[in-house]
């Protein structure tokens, strides 16, 4: 939040670094309250603020950035799972999730008035980035499965050069062929 965007009178004083840094430390500390922000303001920044303005700060200004954390942390957790399930493109795939999670709040918290053109701009731009998250997703998907389609394909020429091996007098052993096949992620079996 910068100063232009807030009516609060401590963020209008200070600068966004120390803005950032402030909320940290508020993070950090236990029982945050409008009569600890009131100190904190005149201790570390030389600005008086009334009860009010603190309590103002602390709903406003100080819960939206806890917000902002709980979501970066939703974020990861998102991330994560999509890690542990082993998925592929797991960064691609949580961000897709992601993304459209956050333009769907969005919509729904947002009073789009569909008369008004500005309105009607915001709402296309949405349309159009679900749109290419969704062309994203079935293009990586076009291309894993052509992937499946190749690697079955060098499974089943390897399989058959095996074979072929194993059925030649003096060919290769049996050991060889059983210890290739499971270098393959192949039925040991012949």
């Amino acid at each position: 939040m910068t100063a232009a965007e807030t009516k609060n009178k401590l963020v209008r004083s200070i600068t966004e670094e120390q803005l950032s840094a402030f909320l940290g430390e508020l993070v950090a500390s236990p029982g945050v309250d409008g009569p600890m922000i009131k100190e904190k303001a005149l201790e570390k920044f030389g600005v008086s603020i009334g009860n009010d303005s603190a309590n103002q700060f602390r709903k406003e200004v100080f819960g939206k950035y806890v917000e902002k954390l709980r979501r970066a942390a939703q974020m990861s957790k998102t991330v994560a799972e999509h890690r542990k399930d082993g998925q592929v493109n797991t960064l691609a795939d949580a961000s897709s999730d992601l993304l459209q999670q956050a333009l769907f709040e969005f919509m729904v918290e947002s009073d789009l008035d569909f008369n008004n053109p500005k309105d009607v701009e915001k709402a296309e731009a949405i349309s159009r980035m679900i749109k290419a998250a969704r062309s994203e997703d079935r293009r990586m998907i076009e291309q894993l499965d052509k992937r499946v389609k190749e690697l079955e394909d060098q499974h089943r020429e390897a399989e058959k050069a095996l074979q072929a091996a194993s059925g030649k007098q003096g060919g290769i052993s049996d050991d060889t062929i059983k210890a290739v096949r499971q270098a393959l992620g192949m039925s040991t079996e012949a």
